[in-house]
């Protein structure tokens, strides 16, 4: 039978079979041998720390400067005990000492408020971080050595004259050690008593009755006090069962602080400037994108909050804008007027009042103010349209050849037409045989000098009923004088519309008074009579 073989009873039941089992001689020495090792190994030792047991007070609040907090513990006698202090909750320690043999720990240089203390146990009479074990924790405890009155500002506040407010917190807080009684004093800037004292008190009575764990004070700032670096001074006194007499200056009061508050008082005003040139006198809020709104390019010294008023001729506001924010580094809000009042609608056409008051963070304000008028007016293209006769709008000498006429006023016209004849004394040359004339007229000052078109219409017709009568209609450009965008107009007695021009066919375009000077001629025997003209030019007019 081979090794490890299980010879089983054929005459047992399956539920109830026994085996034996055949072991070879060496693997029975091998058992023997790992046997005897562990029989020859020492027993284990228990960790000396797990030893350590520590019983706590039952005390868990109370004034360090006054009480010590003893414990009682039990330890190997090659152990060293150690704690450590820290604020509850939080496993960084703020503090070390060696567990004395009295058990007494002095907790005076704790924070105040909520600690914990840890107990280590060292096998040396060094405690280094990492190389003790930690073996007990202390409960919760609460630690008052003092009030403590800290001011809700996070920086220096800045108040003027008048009334103002100082708020502060207080702890320890009641309702479970009762209610503190409270004074408070605004000092000078050097730090002493104004000639007449500006202080107060809270009563624990008065506390209780407003129920606030933060308080507010109110103060009243003289207005013939300087702009400067004040004080203000606020203790509190509280007599408890579990920490003794307490006392607290505001924001410790211990050699970090000296225990005042600062407080800025300013009393001088901000210095606001408005840029003038840039407003207009007059807007036009009709949404045509010229001068729709006043913009007031405003700036401060400090930062301020602005409220814009618009007043009306009775002194009415007809707008108001406020928490505009106005300052010297460009990150104003844009101030301006839209010529509207507060509900939307267009101001009536009238002069107002803009007033722009800016305030500091003190309360210091300061005003600027300017008349503006509002007009119903509105940017629109437009079309003038003039009649002028021929004689009227002639301009500059005629050309008149030696074989021709020019007729004033044409025959059997009425007053003020010309008739153009050409070869009326003889025939000769084309020079001869011409007939020219200039005209011109002055036309309305465009917006910014924008203009559409323009175009001249010769009213007349042929002189005779020779199917060759004609008349050359044309423009003088004003750069070089040449005749432009002609036209030849032939039969038919009435209104002859010559070509459209752009602005290129205006003179003095940007100036006050712009003109136009149009030219018509004839040659070749051609008679024509022209009686008028009917000038039209399409522009920008604000109307």
């Amino acid at each position: 039978m081979a090794p490890y073989e299980v010879r089983r009873s054929s005459c047992v039941r399956d539920s109830e079979r026994e085996a034996r089992v055949k072991i070879p001689t060496a693997v029975m020495a091998l058992l023997l041998m790992i046997a005897g090792l562990l029989a020859a190994a020492p027993a284990a030792t228990a960790d000396p720390a797990s030893e350590v047991t520590v019983t706590w007070p039952e005390y868990t609040r109370f004034n360090p400067t006054l009480t010590t907090y003893d414990i009682s513990t039990t330890s190997p006698g090659d152990r060293h005990l150690f704690y450590t202090w820290g604020r509850a909750g939080d496993s960084y320690a703020l503090g070390q000492a060696p567990v004395p043999d009295s058990g007494q720990l002095d907790l005076a240089q704790a924070p105040e408020g909520g600690v914990q203390v840890r107990i280590w146990s060292c096998a040396t009479a060094q405690w280094t971080v990492g190389s003790c074990p930690h073996v007990a924790d202390s409960p919760a405890l609460e630690l008052r050595s003092r009030m403590a009155v800290t001011s809700h500002a996070w920086e220096t506040e800045v108040v003027g004259v008048g009334q103002n407010h100082f708020f502060f917190s207080y702890a320890p807080q009641p309702p479970a050690v009762g209610y503190p009684q409270i004074t408070w004093e605004l000092l000078d800037t050097d730090r002493t008593s104004f000639d007449t004292p500006i202080h107060g008190s809270l009563t624990p009575q008065q506390l209780e009755e407003r129920g606030q764990l933060t308080v507010g004070i109110s103060y009243v700032v003289p207005a013939d006090i300087p702009t400067g670096t004040y004080y203000m001074d606020v203790r509190a006194s509280l007599d408890t069962v579990d920490y003794g007499h307490l006392e607290g200056h505001i924001n410790g009061g211990d050699a970090v602080s000296d225990g005042l508050a600062e407080i800025r008082i300013d009393t001088d005003p901000p210095h606001l400037t408005v840029d003038e040139s840039e407003i207009p006198a007059t807007i036009y809020p009709a949404d045509d994108n010229y001068l729709d709104y006043a913009e007031i390019p405003a700036s401060t010294d400090v930062e301020t909050e602005g409220t814009l008023e618009v007043t009306d001729a009775s002194g009415a506001v007809v707008h108001r804008e406020g928490e505009l924010l106005v300052d010297g580094d460009g990150y104003g809000d844009e101030i301006s007027w839209t010529g509207r009042t507060t509900t939307g609608k267009i101001a009536p056409v009238g002069s107002y009042t803009m007033t722009l008051t800016v305030a500091d963070y003190a309360g210091n304000t300061a005003t600027w103010s300017r008349s503006i008028a509002v007009s119903d007016k509105k940017l629109q293209w437009t079309v003038f349209e003039q009649n002028v006769s021929a004689a009227a709008s002639r301009t500059g000498k005629p050309l008149v050849g030696r074989c021709s006429t020019l007729a004033s006023p044409a025959r059997g016209g009425r007053r003020g037409s010309l008739g153009y004849y050409s070869q009326s004394r003889c025939v000769g040359n084309d020079k001869a045989n011409t007939v020219a004339t200039n005209h011109g007229m002055y036309l309305p000052k465009a917006f910014r000098h924008q203009y559409s078109w323009s175009q001249v219409t010769l009213n007349g017709g042929p002189a005779t009923r020779s199917r060759d009568n004609y008349i050359v209609l044309g423009y003088v450009e004003p750069r070089r004088g040449r005749l432009i965008g002609t036209k030849v107009l032939l039969r038919g007695n009435g209104a002859h519309d010559g070509r459209r021009l752009d602005s290129s066919g205006i003179w003095d375009l940007k100036t006050d008074k712009p003109y136009i000077i149009w030219s018509n001629g004839l040659t070749a025997g051609s008679r024509y009579d022209v009686r008028s003209y009917t000038v039209r030019v399409r522009y920008l007019a604000l109307r």
